[in-house]
C-alpha cells in the first residue's frame, strides 16, 4: 500500500507540474527539444520520488519534531548491518542527482558544483524533516552528498553521453532549482488534498 500511495503521489505531482512548466517556458520564450523535455520529466519524476521516500512534510502533515543527530557514525555501534544498509540506500538515492544534472546542464560536470548541489539538496531535506516524523541526521547529509558525487563519476564514465545543448532563447540559469521549488510547493500545498480525494473515490 505504501508503494502504491507513493506512486500515486508521483503521478499527481508530475501531472500538475508539467502544464506549469509549459506555461512558464512559453512566457519566457524557452524552447527545448522533445528529448530535453523528456529528460526534464524524468528529473521531475526522480525528485517527486525523493520527496516521498524522505517523508517531506505537507501542509496537512506538519509536525515539528526536534529529533536531531549531529554526531557522525554514532549509530553504527548499535546495529552495524542496519546502519550500513541505510547508508547504502542513501547513497543510491542521490546517485541519479549527480548523474542527471550534468546531463541536463553542462556546467554541473564539476566536482565542486556537484558537491555543493548534493550538500545543499540533502541539507534542505534534513531541515524540512524537522517538520515531519523523520530524524534529521548528519549521516544522511554525508551519504547523500557522497551519492551525488558517485553519480557524477558514473556520468563521466559514460563518455558517450554528452550534456544536452542549452535550450534556445530564454534565461534558464535557475531552471532546475525553479523546477524543484515548484514541485515542492505543489507537494506541500496541493497534492495532499488531491490524493485524499482520489483515494476517497476508489
Amino acid at each position: 500500500m505504501g508503494l502504491l500511495w507513493m506512486g500515486l503521489d508521483t503521478v499527481l505531482l508530475v501531472a500538475l507540474l508539467m502544464p506549469i512548466i509549459l506555461i512558464i517556458y512559453k512566457i519566457r520564450g524557452i524552447r527545448r527539444t522533445a528529448g530535453q523535455m523528456l529528460l526534464l520529466l524524468a528529473f521531475c519524476v526522480y525528485l517527486s520520488m525523493v520527496f516521498g521516500v524522505t517523508g517531506l512534510p505537507s501542509v496537512r502533515s506538519l509536525n515539528f519534531n526536534l529529533r536531531v543527530n549531529l554526531m557522525p557514525l554514532v549509530e553504527i555501534g548499535n546495529n552495524s548491518s542496519a546502519y550500513l544498509r541505510h547508508s547504502l540506500l542513501n547513497i543510491l538515492m542521490f546517485v541519479p542527482l549527480g548523474f542527471m544534472v550534468p546531463l541536463i546542464k553542462k556546467r554541473y560536470n564539476s566536482l565542486p558544483r556537484i558537491l555543493l548541489l548534493g550538500f545543499t539538496a540533502s541539507g534542505l531535506i534534513e531541515l524540512l524533516q524537522l517538520f515531519s516524523f523523520r530524524i534529521t541526521d548528519v549521516d544522511d547529509l554525508i551519504t547523500n552528498t557522497l551519492g551525488a558525487v558517485v553519480g557524477l563519476l558514473l556520468f563521466r564514465l559514460a563518455v558517450h553521453l554528452p550534456s544536452l545543448p542549452s535550450p534556445k532563447h530564454g534565461n534558464n540559469r535557475y531552471e532546475l532549482s525553479g523546477l524543484a521549488l515548484t514541485l515542492f510547493l505543489i507537494h506541500f500545498f496541493v497534492e495532499p488534498y488531491l490524493t485524499e480525494a482520489i483515494w476517497a473515490m476508489l
